[in-house]
């Protein structure tokens, strides 16, 4: 039996439970009469959980809505209350999945127009946010160059780095690593910075501090008013009472100001992240994701400096949302032809399962999808994650390039490896 079949048993079976209005909630049974009129009135005063609730059948509102094809509700329900969508029925299947029609389908899927997480094209300066070329100390042998290249390529050049700078780099990870990975580690580590560094790290130092930290920032900036509130508040709380990082590997995929901010409160999801690690083992990604991105021909030059050389690294510098799937970068990715800039596809290769790459979209049962978007099929890359330029492929006249980026793994024994690297460096002095 193929995988189409087996969903479309599976929502034959969905059908099969269906049950009578008496049993039924007067949501569902709104949303599974097609009551539109009804449907806006209830929730706009219902509570955000019962809104959510699942009936005797396993199934909630938003899975009757669309299984029955009822897009004006699903419309509802997804873009003006916001529901969760993730949650899985008796037949372990979301609402996305049971969803009559291609229509219904499409309104699950992250709308294309404006700025998205798969391709920042709104302002070529977005790129140092992302990704930065750390160069070797090799120097061109074009010495034609102009001043205002050299002095564009030396913006995106932070430091120079050799063997023991990208060493320490991925020993730096390593060690942070320990000190969070464990309660006891967390908790010296904690009360040690928070003392040297007057409590800086205070918002982060357990479930009910981030839970605190992350409401203030949705008040601040997804307020009230927005259909993706009442989530994003449940999705923290929920984070705090189970102990769980998935909650808010969720809350980063929603569309909604706080993803922006994301990029200046890094640590408000990365340190979490880091003390949860364990859970997240079997994520690990191994394998090839794609992103889009948009540089000046001078950015590309630096990434061309850097093809080719194990001396030459990539850094990210925050989150970076990357798919396993190249359409999706490919559809985000608006490449125009009247444009200066040069719309380029980021191919990141890992050939070892990376800490630093959590796969969001489902593994199996046990282990469902995270994304809000489950088509996205999201690999989501962590800061401080380095890779080297394999090669690069250019098409002048359309402006448009292909990058192909291999991950630096680190090494077994990161720190006795940087200790060795230190001691060669003083035997050759």
């Amino acid at each position: 039996m193929t995988s189409t079949e087996r969903i479309e048993k599976k929502k034959e079976t969905s059908i099969l439970h269906r049950f009578v209005k008496s049993d039924a909630s007067p949501l569902y049974h709104a949303c599974q009469a097609g009551d539109v009129n009804y449907v806006r009135e209830l929730v706009s005063s219902l509570n955000y959980s019962d809104i959510n609730h699942r009936e005797l059948n396993g199934s909630t509102a938003l899975h009757a809505a669309s299984l029955f094809g009822h897009v004006d509700i699903v419309r509802i329900l997804l873009h003006e209350r916001g529901v969760m969508r993730h949650r899985r029925n008796r037949d372990k299947m979301t609402a996305f999945e049971v969803a009559a029609n291609d229509e219904i389908r499409q309104l699950f899927i992250r709308p294309s127009i404006g700025p998205n997480r798969f391709c920042n094209d709104d302002n070529c300066n977005n790129q140092k946010q992302f990704l930065t070329v750390i160069n070797s100390t090799e120097q061109d042998s074009d010495n034609n160059k102009d001043d205002d290249e050299n002095t564009t390529q030396r913006k995106w050049i932070d430091s120079v780095a050799d063997e023991n700078y990208i060493q320490g780099l991925l020993t730096i990870t390593a060690v942070g690593k320990f000190l969070l990975g464990s309660p006891l580690a967390r908790s010296i580590t904690f009360a040690t910075f928070n003392h040297l560094l007057h409590d800086q790290f205070s918002p982060y130092e357990n479930e009910a501090s981030v839970r605190d930290f992350l409401l203030h920032l949705i008040d601040t900036h997804v307020t009230r008013s927005h259909p993706q509130y009442d989530k994003a508040c449940e999705l923290v709380n929920k984070f705090a009472r189970k102990k769980r990082i998935e909650p808010l590997l969720r809350l980063y995929t929603l569309e909604t100001p706080l993803y922006h901010q994301l990029h200046y409160e890094s640590d408000a999801w990365l340190l979490p992240l880091i003390c949860h690690f364990a859970n997240l083992k079997p994520r690990f990604f191994q394998g090839t994701s794609y992103r889009g991105l948009s540089m000046k021909s001078q950015e590309l030059r630096v990434y061309q400096s850097a093809s080719g050389k194990t001396s030459c690294i990539i850094r990210t510098n925050t989150f970076c949302s990357t798919s396993s799937d190249r359409h999706v970068a490919e559809n985000f990715l608006n490449v125009d032809s009247e444009s200066d800039l040069i719309h380029a596809l980021m191919i990141f290769e890992f050939p070892f399962p990376c800490d630093l790459a959590i796969q969001l979209y489902a593994i199996s049962d046990k282990y469902p999808c995270l994304s809000d978007f489950e088509d996205e099929k999201e690999v989501l890359l962590l800061p401080q994650t380095l890779f080297h330029v394999k090669r690069i492929d250019n098409d002048d006249k359309q402006h448009y390039a292909t990058i192909w980026l291999e991950h630096v793994p680190p090494d077994q024994h990161p720190l006795r490896a940087y200790i060795r690297h230190i001691a060669r460096n003083i035997q050759n002095r």
